[in-house]
């Protein structure tokens, strides 16, 4: 029964710790950058510009 006990443990352990930790896979933050650098999911994660980032059209390559 002892030895029973002694591979059973390690079993259930290992089970418990990736099982308990399975994060979920919501989304964090997404920058559109639509002309600022807000954070569109609500978390409040914006963006912060360095030196003075500009946005532009490339209409060649049909981004807007």
């Amino acid at each position: 029964m002892c030895k029973k006990s002694l591979y059973l443990f390690p079993v259930a352990l290992v089970l418990v710790l990736l099982l308990g930790n399975i994060a979920s896979a919501d989304l964090i933050a997404h920058w559109p950058l639509d002309g600022n650098f807000a954070d569109a999911t609500g978390n409040g994660h914006d963006g912060t510009p360095l030196d003075n980032p500009e946005f532009v059209v490339d209409t060649e390559k049909g981004l807007v």
